[in-house]
Parts: C-alpha cells; structure tokens; sequence
C-alpha cells in the first residue's frame, strides 16, 4: 500500500475516531451541569466536582504520556483501549449503584478524569504516523469531530428537553465502545516502524536522558515553556467557565435548554472550516502566528460574552469559537510537536493538556464561586480579566516556528 492511499485511509480512520470521542465528550463533559443538577447537586458543587475531575486528569495525564513514552511493549492504541474500557466499566456502576450524591459524584470524577487522559494521547496516537512521512490530515479529523460534537450538542439539546437526562450515562457506554475498537484498529506498517526507530535511535536523547528530563529538567530544556503553560492555563479558566456555566448564561438572558444546546452545537460547528483549513493555513501563515491570533479571539469572545444582552448575541459569541478555540487545537498540537525533541513528543501533547485542565480546574471552581456569590456578570468579568492575561502571556513566550 502507497503512502499516499494509507495517509488517506488513516485520516478517514482518525476521523471516525475524533467523531466518537467528541460526541461522547459532549454527551459526558458537555451536559455535565444538565446532568448533575438533574441528580440534586448545586452550582458550586458542581464546580467542584469537574474541578476534581480536572485535577485527578492534572496528575495521571503526565504519568500515562511518560509511560507510554518509554513503553516498547504496550502500544498507545492499546493504552486508550484500556482506558475506554476503563469508563465503560464506572459508567456501568454509575447506572446500577443506589442513588447517593457522594457516589454519584465520586463516579463522576473519575469518568471525568478518563475522559480527560484520553485527549492527549489521540492526539500523539495520529502523530505517530505523521512524523513518519503520512500525509495525513490531523485538522480535518478533528474537524469532524467538533462536527459530530456540535450534531451531538444539538440532538441532546432536545431529547433532554423531551426526555430525561437520565438517559445521558447509557450514551456514554455506547460511544465509548466505539472508541475501544477504533482506537485498537490502528495498526502500523512495519516498514514505518523500522524506519522510524532507526532515526529515532540516531536522535539526540536517548532513553536515559529521557528518564531525567521529568519535571524541572524538563523546563529547562524547553525556553519559556512554563510561561506558555501558564497562558494557556488562563485562557481556558474563561473557555471553562464559558462551558460549564453556559446553561446559566443562557437562562440570564431569557434563553432555554434548546438555546443552550443550539448553542452548544454553533461553537462547535463552525470550529470544521478553521480545522480543515489548518493544513492551508500554516503553509501561508507561520503556526505560531496563528497560535497568537487564537489567543486574542479568546479574549475577544470574553468580551462579546460580558456584553451580551440576549440569546443571539450569545450566539454570535459562539461563532467566534472559529478563530479561538478552533484555530487553537490545531496550532498549540503542531507547536507542540514541532519544538519538542522526538522522546518528548507524547509528554508534550500532555503537558500542554495539563495547562488546559488546570484551566479547567480554576475555571470551574472560579466560576462556580463567582456565581453563587456574586452574578453572572462578575463571573464574565472575571473571564475576561483571565483570558486577558492569557493572550498577552502567550503572545510574549511563543517562539517562531
């Protein structure tokens, strides 16, 4: 088979796998609020419920990227394999287990948590092969599955307004079954993988280097990395609080549950365009330029955000989710990727992760506090503040690739 016809076939592959794993985070993650208050608990424990998620993904996130890292016998399909099992079997106590808030929530966090873990490694799953000579296309893969997550956000918008969200957990073991079997589908030529080896084994670090490159080794190696880090940590206590409050935004400016999943399914729908375009834009546009104009529609969409006086105007915020968080994903995955040494790549797609779910982290409970405390509106100040911050950090300490 042509490198040419693999490429092709890999990123249909990578498509199907993107698509169940964002239909499923939106099912898990996205109506985590709709389905949490469904089951009694409030705002701020709410808040700290997927803080604790973000925080528990915080510590394994490194510890499985460093693992598979050096692993030479189980494979990264094989680990996501794993840890997709692994929420199929805590959604299954979550339906059969007595109705008790400390469990549920307990459940809840460590789904959570799996979730979250998985992120990094589909990204360093698809890289394997691109930083083996395929053409494949990562922006467009992932591009459907902001697609199937904006269809996904949709259709629950109104099955939970006709329904129940009691029915949200049995999605989660139906998605999650299809990632299990995707992601172990993937299968690497073994021409690929000699060559590969041999370069990588010319390389400058070897395997035990590696060892030592953990933690403050690690920064140093990498010139205004923590500083990156930290941006990208701002950035996303907005994207965060944005994503877990918005069915109180909507509900502040007189919107309902299908406001809420229209749009859901907005901000993830136009993010297609931007990721399917990537592999245009960095051939006319430097990706770390792209990666800074990401960051200012952040704050961008803060402000549209704190402004707006009703549904439609929220609706505008989430288009910009196009030149934000669309444009984002795919540049801060090839920046990653591109001043990292080879043996660091896996820990790079993660630690960049760890930026975004400490993100979260803050996000959550910021939010959360802010809300029950104060308002929505000095919650979205807030967001704006950070997300402010963010930007100007980021635009300093990227470097020109």
């Amino acid at each position: 088979m042509s490198k040419k016809i693999l490429a092709r076939r890999l990123t249909i592959q990578y498509g199907f796998l993107q698509s169940m794993y964002w239909m499923a985070f939106c099912v898990i993650m996205g109506f985590a609020t709709v389905f949490l208050l469904y089951k009694d608990f409030e705002g701020q424990q709410i808040g700290m419920i997927l803080a604790a998620a973000n925080i528990c993904a915080v510590f394994l996130q490194p510890i499985i990227a460093s693992f598979a890292d050096r692993s030479k016998k189980i494979s990264l399909k094989t680990i996501i394999s794993f840890l997709a099992l692994i929420v199929i079997f805590l959604t299954a106590l979550l339906l059969i287990v007595p109705i008790n808030k400390i469990i549920i929530a307990s459940l809840f966090i460590l789904i959570g948590t799996v979730v979250l873990t998985i992120q990094p490694l589909l990204n360093s799953l698809i890289f394997e092969y691109i930083n083996r000579g395929l053409a494949i296309n990562y922006g467009l893969a992932r591009g459907l599955g902001s697609l199937s997550f904006a269809g996904m956000s949709f259709a629950l918008g109104f099955i939970v307004s006709r329904f129940s969200p009691a029915v949200l957990p049995y999605l989660y073991i139906f998605f999650y079954s299809f990632i299990l079997v995707i992601a172990y589908s993937f299968k690497m030529p073994k021409a690929l993988k000699k060559e590969y080896n041999e370069k990588l084994s010319a390389s400058s670090t070897t395997k035990k280097s590696v060892k030592l490159t953990e933690l403050l080794h690690f920064f140093k190696r990498y010139h205004n990395l923590h500083l990156l880090l930290l941006a990208v940590c701002f950035l996303f206590i907005f994207h965060n609080i944005i994503n877990t409050y918005l069915i109180q935004i909507m509900l502040n400016v007189g919107g309902t549950d299908t406001d809420f999943g229209i749009s859901l399914a907005l901000a993830a729908s136009v993010e297609l365009p931007t990721m399917m375009g990537f592999a245009y834009l960095v051939r006319k546009i430097k990706g770390s330029t792209l990666l800074k104009i990401s960051a200012v529609f952040f704050t961008v969409k803060a402000l549209v955000f704190l402004v707006a006086p009703s549904v439609g105007i929220i609706y505008i915020g989430q288009i910009l989710q196009a030149l934000s968080f669309a444009l984002y994903i795919p540049a801060s995955v090839y920046y990653m990727n591109a001043i990292m040494e080879p043996n660091d790549r896996i820990k790079g797609q993660a630690i960049i992760m760890v930026a975004m779910t400490l993100g979260g982290v803050f996000g959550n409970l910021i939010g959360g506090f802010l809300l029950d405390t104060f308002t929505i509106f000095v919650m979205l100040v807030a967001g704006v503040v950070f997300s402010l911050m963010g930007t100007l950090l980021l635009c300093y300490s990227v470097k020109d690739v």
